[in-house]
C-alpha cells in the first residue's frame, strides 16, 4: 500500500467499506489494529488517498478507535491514522475539529499508561499548534499547555521531548495578548518545576552517550526556558 495509485486502488476496488467495518466493528482487537494501519500506510503523504478515505467515512472510524478502544495498541493506530489523513489536509483538520478530535487528542496526551500513545499525541499536536491558528486557540482554550507541563514528569525521555516540541510550538505562536490565561499557564508551578527538573537532570550528565541521546530534549529544554525566562 506505500505505492499511491495503489492505495487508490483500494478505494476502486471497494476495499473501503470492509477496511472500515473492521475497524468499526471487528471483535479481535489484533484486527482493529491492522486494519487501523492500512488507512494510515494508504494516507501517509497522499492528498489523494486522504481525500477518498476521508469521503468513505475513514476518520469518524479512526477517531473512535483512539479514544475509546480498550486495546491501547488499537488506541495507538487509531491515533496513527488520524494523523496520517490530516496531517497538511484542511479539510481533514476540519471534520477532526467537527468531530471532537481536539478532545480526543488531549485524552490521549494525559494517557501516562501508554507513553507511545502520549508521544504520538504530542507529536500530532505539535503539527497541527502551526497549521492554524484556529488550533491554537482551541488548544489553549483546551489546556493543552497544562496537559504538556503535566508531561514534563513522565519516565519517558520520548514523551518528555514530544511535549517539550509541543510546548515550545505553542510558546511561539499563540496570541496571548487574545488568549491570556495562555500566560497563566505557561507559568504554572508545575511547568516551571518540571522544566527546571528536566533542564538540571541534564545537565548533571556526564556520559557522553547519554548526552548525545538526550541533545534533543536539552535543546528543546533550554529554548522553552529561554522563552519563558525561567532561568540560565
Amino acid at each position: 500500500m506505500e505505492d499511491i495509485d495503489q492505495a487508490c486502488d483500494l478505494s476502486k476496488v471497494g476495499g473501503l467499506p470492509p477496511l472500515l467495518s473492521t475497524i468499526r466493528g471487528s471483535p479481535h482487537a489484533r484486527l482493529r489494529a491492522l486494519a487501523a494501519d492500512i488507512v494510515a500506510t494508504c494516507c501517509q503523504n497522499n492528498p489523494k488517498a486522504q481525500q477518498q478515505f476521508l469521503d468513505a467515512g475513514a476518520l469518524d472510524a479512526v477517531l473512535l478507535l483512539a479514544r475509546d478502544d480498550a486495546d491501547p495498541t488499537a488506541r495507538l493506530k487509531g491515533l496513527f491514522a488520524t494523523s496520517a489523513l490530516i496531517r497538511q489536509n484542511p479539510a481533514g483538520q476540519k471534520a477532526f475539529r467537527l468531530g471532537d478530535g481536539f478532545g480526543m487528542l488531549k485524552r490521549a496526551m494525559c494517557d501516562d499508561m501508554e507513553p507511545k500513545i502520549q508521544r504520538r499525541a504530542f507529536i500530532l499536536a505539535k503539527h497541527l499548534a502551526t497549521s492554524h491558528d484556529m488550533h491554537l486557540d482551541t488548544m489553549a482554550q483546551l489546556g493543552y499547555i497544562r496537559a504538556g507541563a503535566s508531561a514534563l514528569a513522565s519516565r519517558s525521555s520520548d514523551v518528555r521531548e514530544a511535549s517539550l516540541g509541543m510546548l515550545l510550538d505553542i510558546a511561539r505562536h499563540v496570541n496571548f495578548e487574545r488568549f491570556p490565561t495562555a500566560v497563566d499557564d505557561f507559568r504554572h508551578p508545575m511547568l516551571v518545576a518540571g522544566l527546571g527538573a528536566i533542564r538540571t537532570t541534564l545537565a548533571k550528565q556526564t556520559d557522553e552517550g547519554e548526552r548525545d541521546a538526550s541533545a534533543d530534549e536539552r535543546e528543546l529544554a533550554d529554548q522553552l526556558a529561554a522563552m519563558l525566562g525561567t532561568g540560565k
